[in-house]
């Protein structure tokens, strides 16, 4: 009879440690193809399945051209610069309720936890390690980015190289659970986790040994809680530091938010890790490579050719360096020494090269960036609004999943952090009842993406104002509000310019009194006049 699982007992470290093993496996096909894009597109990475001493990851020996690595510079570049910039506010919140929105408390509240926002990611190491995270992403197709406090930066952003983090897809194919796996030595173990360390530790701490020791931090949705308290083995995510070679947990605790953000730049449900752009253009990346090592080498025989000599006649080994001096014999049969042809086929290899360069950059978007970056003022509006509608087709669906479950997962990871630090103002009364919010991203890309609303809007006005001409009764079915209120999600407006309904109703309600105001005084006047050209006629009147 099959035992059965109790749901309630407690997991052991052999339970992890199995899942753990499995989420390997399902990495191990990955792991050569990732090897494979690291050696042509970033070989400054630390090798995936080779071993490396300290600094042999910069292995340069099999790069023979620079284009691969400059492709992926340019992307994440790009990324930078119209996702995520550093100079400009790129994130912005709202409430869910949209009715809520329309409190200027709420605003203000708001306004002021995106500013501590945006000042604690350009304050901390978030510009470094968000190249990191997108450079993995472009490269190996995964990324993932651990987010914790940190007593002088408020929040600490740390990339996890591809290599050392195990994940595994819950069942809306979201990532659910992490084995980020770290190697210490036994006084780095006591610095992290102090006296908690398995005593074997403690030991070799005390030897002076520096062997290195496998821990993994384990992060996933917790199982079994009581959602009635508020300690750290309660909170809805689960975190444990395990000490695998003593089977030993080091540190047990939780959180509110998950600590982790993960981001696939192409996505298929049937593995948790993802597609990158460089696994797409690996053929012609490294037949670039190829040809760029063949047309130097052809290059090299058309400028430094091959000679034929004779077989006997020089005294000494030919030297054909300049200003050589080479010796022979007087006697012997003067034969010429000649070059040998080589090089023909330089031009054409050339041209392959470039073809393969433009297919490989267009594959890595490069081409979408340099659009971006082309707009100048003297295009026009519907010149911008094709070059930008043609980059957000072919980049929109990846700048999505980087919003959705990489960039969300961070700021709302950011603003609990902040918040428990003591850091963000308090909120308003009407926030306690309902305090769900929703993230906006103000970003060049990220507007880009809502554009093609913004601008059904607009050619809808004209249309609707082309019809006015012949009947203006069609504008009793505009409703300006909404439309202003639509314009301003669109073009992502901060809500601090906008007034409330309470406060708009105000402006017109004292509008209005002061039309009826100066209308009742007009009448009062024309009466007033009215009575007097009465009195003055009926004088004249009398007087005859």
């Amino acid at each position: 009879m099959k035992k059965e699982t109790d749901p309630k007992r407690e997991e052991s470290i052999e339970d992890v440690l199995k899942r753990k093993s499995a989420a390997k496996a399902c990495r191990t096909n990955f792991e050569s193809t990732w090897q494979a894009v690291r050696d042509i597109f970033a070989p400054y990475h630390e090798g995936v399945i080779t071993e490396e001493t300290e600094g042999g990851e910069l292995d340069f020996s099999k790069i023979w051209t620079d284009e691969p690595i400059e492709a992926v510079r340019v992307f994440v570049s790009g990324l930078q610069t119209y996702l995520t910039p550093m100079n400009t506010p790129w994130v912005s919140l709202r409430m869910r309720n949209k009715s809520m929105q329309e409190s200027s408390a709420v605003k203000v509240f708001l306004e002021k936890v995106k500013d501590e926002v945006m000042y604690t990611l350009t304050n901390s190491n978030f510009e470094a390690a968000i190249a990191e995270a997108f450079t993995q992403s472009v490269v190996y197709g995964t990324t993932t980015m651990t987010i914790d406090a940190d007593e002088q930066d408020r929040v600490r952003y740390n990339t996890v190289p591809i290599n050392s983090v195990l994940i595994v897809d819950d069942s809306r194919g979201k990532v659910g659970e992490y084995f980020v796996t770290s190697m210490l030595t036994a006084e780095q173990a006591i610095d992290k986790f102090g006296d908690s360390v398995h005593s074997e530790i403690k030991r070799m701490a005390h030897e002076m040994n520096n062997t290195k020791f496998e821990f993994v931090y384990h992060v996933r949705q917790r199982k079994i809680r009581d959602k009635r308290k508020k300690d750290k083995l309660n909170m809805p995510i689960e975190t444990a530091w395990i000490d695998v070679t003593n089977k030993h947990y080091c540190e047990r605790g939780g959180f509110q938010e998950m600590p982790i953000a993960t981001h696939r730049f192409y996505k298929r449900s049937t593995t948790p890790y993802g597609y990158s752009p460089c696994m797409l253009s690996i053929a012609s990346s490294r037949t670039l490579n190829k040809m760029a090592s063949t047309n130097l080498r052809g290059g090299m025989k058309f400028v430094d050719a091959a000679i034929a000599v004779p077989s006997r006649g020089f005294l000494t080994k030919l030297n054909t360096n300049p200003n050589a001096v080479n010796i022979y014999q007087k006697d012997v049969n003067k034969d010429s020494v000649f070059t040998l042809p080589g090089g023909a086929g330089v031009p054409f290899g050339i041209e392959y090269e470039q073809r393969l360069s433009e297919r490989m950059k267009r594959m890595l978007y490069n081409h979408v960036f340099n659009a971006l970056s082309g707009v100048t003022k003297e295009m026009t509006v519907p010149e911008v609004q094709q070059r930008v509608q043609e980059a957000m087709t072919q980049i929109g669906p990846a700048i999505g999943r980087f919003q959705a479950e990489f960039l969300d997962v961070i700021i709302i990871r950011t603003i609990g952090l902040l918040a428990r630090g003591g850091f963000l103002p308090q909120p308003p009364q009407e926030m306690f009842a309902d305090s769900a919010y929703e993230i906006e991203y103000t970003s060049y890309l990220a507007r880009m993406q809502k554009n093609g609303g913004g601008n059904a809007m607009m050619r809808f006005m004209q249309y609707v104002q082309f019809l006015a001409q012949f009947d203006a009764a069609v504008l009793d079915n505009f409703d300006a509000d909404a439309a202003y209120k639509a314009g301003a999600e669109f073009e992502q407006i901060p809500a601090s310019v906008s007034r409330d309904t309470t406060q708009v109703q105000a402006i017109r309600d004292g509008r209005l009194e002061a039309e009826q105001g100066q209308m009742q005084l007009t009448g009062i006047e024309q009466g007033a006049r009215a009575a007097k050209d009465i009195g003055s006629a009926a004088g004249a009147m009398g007087a005859m």
